[in-house]
């Protein structure tokens, strides 16, 4: 999965406005510097036990509960 689709997911899930996104030129192969290959831990027998959508959500529902944030916006 794309990061510019893992943005607009989680824009998705957080905004009640049209996601918008801005692609700059100065961070080429970025994309690929942060992909991950799960094929040998599949292979090894792991499968995860939340989908993508399922964590997301999962994952903003705990920050919107724990806001740890809080103090580094303040």
């Amino acid at each position: 999965m794309k990061n510019i689709h893992t943005a607009a997911e989680l824009l998705r899930y957080l905004s009640p406005y049209e996601p918008v996104t801005e692609l700059v030129s100065d961070r080429p192969g970025h994309e690929f510097k942060y992909s991950l290959n799960c094929g040998m831990i599949h292979r090894l027998g792991w499968k995860p036990q939340v989908g993508f959508e399922g964590g997301l959500q999962k994952t903003i529902d705990w920050h919107k509960v724990n806001k740890w944030w809080r103090p580094l916006a303040e």
